[in-house]
C-alpha cells in the first residue's frame, strides 16, 4: 500500500509539472510558416524570431522550428526579456516541448544578416563576409526563469560577445547550445561575454571561435560568479590571452569567480594561456580534461597571474605545450592548488612554472616532480607512467583517449575527502551535500572505495561491457 501511494505521488507530481510547463503561453516561430504569422500555432507561426521575443512576456515560452534566423541588421540583436524561455530544436509539428530534438532539428541563430558568408557555419574568420550582426543574443538583468535552450549560435561579430552578451546581474540558464564559428574581431574579447552576470550553463560547446582575448568566454566584473557544467571547448583561438576562457579582474574591485564541473578543453590556442587566462580571478575546476592546448608564448594550458587563485580537482592536463617557456601553467604572483590531478607529457621538465612557490599539490601525479608528501606520486619514477587507452597524436587533432587501463598507477590514488560537494546538483537528485557523484563521462565518480586521479573513473565492469565499443560483429 505504501509503495502504491508513493507511486501515485510521483505520478501526480510529474503530471502536475508537465501541465505547468504546457500551461505557459507559447509563441511559435517557423521561417517557413505561411499562415496568419501571428505566432499562435505552428501553422500561423511568426517568421521572424525578433517579433516573437517582442510579444513574449515573463513566463512565456518561444518555440522555434529548425532553420536559420538572423537579427534585422548588423547593428541589432535578439533581445531576451526576463522570464522568457527560448527553445529551439522543433520540426514544427510538436505539441509538447519534450518531443523536440535539438540535435536533429538544428536551429541556427546567425549573424549573417546579408546572407553572403562563405559558409553557413564558418570555421575560419575569413569565411565571414561583410558586416555581420553581433552580439547575436543579448540579456540584461535577466532572471533565473530566463532560458535559451537548443540552438546553434554562429557567424557573430562584435566588440565583446560576438555570440552573446550577458550583463547587469543576469542569472539566466543556457543549455544545449553550440557557439560555432564566431569572430570577436581585433582588440575585442569573448564570444560569450559574461559581464557582472552569474548565469548557469549546462551542455554548451564552443568550437572554432576567435577573439583577441577569450576565444570562447570572457568573464569579468565583481558580481560575476557563473556556474558552468558539462562544457566543451575545442579549437578556439585568442590572439592574446586565454584561448578558451579569459577572466580579467578590475583594479580595486572584487574579483570575478567561476565554477566549472565536467569540462573539456581540446586544441585551443593563444599567445598566453592556451586554454585559460586567470588574471586575478577565482576559479575552481572539477573533472576537467585539457589536451593539446598551445600557447605561443607561455602557459600551454593556463596563465595564472596577478593574485589569481585556481583550484584543479580531478583534472588531467596532457600534451599542453608552450612554444616558448613556463610549461603547462605559467605563474606570476598567483597560486594554483592541485587535488587528485594528473599532469603528463606537457613538453618539458618544467611542467608547471614556479611549482615550488606557487603550487600546492595533494594526491596528484606531476611528471618530473618528486612525490612523497601529501599523497603525491613520484613523477620521476617510470613505474608511475599512466596507462591510458590511446595516447594523443599531436599536433594533429587526435586528442587520444585518456581513460585509464587496468593496472594504471593512477587508479585509486586520490583522496575522497578532496572531492568537492555536489553544490550544484549535477545529477539532479536534490542532494547538494553529497560528494560530486559523477565523473566526466557521467559515470559513478568513486569506484572501488577510493577515487582515481583525473576526470575519468576506472570501472572494471564498465570496461568489460564497453570493451568492443559496440562494434557490429563481422558477418
Amino acid at each position: 500500500m505504501q509503495l502504491m501511494l508513493a507511486l501515485l505521488v510521483v505520478m501526480n507530481t510529474a503530471t502536475a509539472s508537465n501541465v505547468a510547463a504546457q500551461s505557459a503561453t507559447v509563441w511559435y516561430v517557423d521561417h517557413q510558416a505561411s499562415g496568419e504569422n501571428d505566432g499562435s500555432s505552428w501553422d500561423n507561426a511568426f517568421n521572424d524570431l525578433a517579433e516573437a521575443l517582442d510579444n513574449a512576456e515573463a513566463g512565456a515560452e518561444v518555440w522555434v522550428a529548425a532553420g536559420l534566423y538572423t537579427p534585422a541588421n548588423a547593428s541589432s540583436s535578439f533581445n531576451l526579456g526576463t522570464g522568457v524561455a527560448l527553445y529551439g530544436g522543433f520540426n514544427g509539428t510538436e505539441d509538447e516541448r519534450d518531443a523536440r530534438n535539438w540535435t536533429a532539428n538544428q536551429t541556427i541563430l546567425s549573424g549573417d544578416v546579408d546572407g553572403n558568408d562563405l559558409a553557413e557555419i564558418p570555421t575560419l574568420p575569413n569565411q565571414i563576409v561583410g558586416d555581420n550582426a553581433g552580439p547575436i543574443l543579448v540579456a540584461n538583468a535577466a532572471g533565473p526563469e530566463t532560458r535559451v535552450d537548443g540552438f546553434t549560435v554562429t557567424a557573430g561579430t562584435a566588440a565583446n560577445g560576438a555570440g552573446m552578451r550577458l550583463t547587469n546581474g543576469t542569472v539566466m540558464v543556457l543549455e544545449n547550445i553550440d557557439f560555432l564559428g564566431n569572430f570577436a574581431g581585433s582588440n575585442n574579447e569573448g564570444i560569450l561575454d559574461i559581464d557582472n552576470a552569474s548565469p548557469r550553463l549546462n551542455q554548451v560547446r564552443f568550437l572554432n571561435n576567435v577573439a583577441q582575448r577569450g576565444g570562447a568566454i570572457r568573464i569579468q566584473g565583481s558580481n560575476s560568479a557563473p556556474v558552468l557544467t558539462r562544457l566543451h571547448f575545442e579549437n578556439n583561438r585568442a590572439l592574446n590571452n586565454g584561448g578558451a576562457l579569459y577572466m580579467p579582474s578590475n583594479e580595486g574591485q572584487a574579483i570575478p569567480s567561476a565554477t566549472l564541473i565536467n569540462a573539456s578543453f581540446l586544441g585551443n590556442q593563444a599567445s598566453e594561456g592556451g586554454a585559460i587566462t586567470c588574471d586575478g580571478c577565482l576559479l575552481s575546476i572539477a573533472n576537467g580534461l585539457f589536451v593539446g592546448n598551445v600557447a605561443t608564448s607561455s602557459g600551454g594550458m593556463m596563465q595564472n597571474v596577478n593574485d589569481g587563485d585556481v583550484t584543479l580537482t580531478n583534472v588531467t592536463v596532457w600534451s599542453n605545450r608552450p612554444t616558448n617557456n613556463f610549461g603547462a601553467i605559467a605563474h606570476f604572483n598567483a597560486s594554483t592548488t592541485l587535488h587528485n590531478s594528473l599532469f603528463w607529457d606537457n613538453g618539458s621538465n618544467n611542467a608547471i612554472g614556479d611549482f615550488d612557490t606557487a603550487v600546492t599539490a595533494s594526491h596528484s601525479l606531476v611528471q618530473f616532480r618528486p612525490g612523497g608528501a601529501d599523497g603525491n606520486l613520484n613523477g620521476m619514477d617510470p613505474a608511475n607512467t599512466p596507462q591510458v587507452v590511446r595516447l594523443p597524436n599531436l599536433p594533429g587533432f587526435d586528442f587520444g583517449d585518456l581513460r585509464m587501463l587496468a593496472g594504471s598507477p593512477t587508479i585509486g590514488q586520490g583522496s575522497n575527502a578532496l572531492l568537492p560537494a555536489d553544490e550544484f546538483d549535477i545529477n539532479d537528485n536534490g542532494d547538494t551535500s553529497e560528494p560530486l557523484p559523477l565523473d566526466l563521462d557521467g559515470n559513478t565518480r568513486v569506484v572501488g572505495g577510493t577515487i582515481d586521479l583525473g576526470p575519468f573513473e576506472y570501472d572494471e565492469l564498465l570496461n568489460l561491457i564497453f570493451r568492443d565499443r559496440f562494434q557490429e560483429p563481422e558477418a
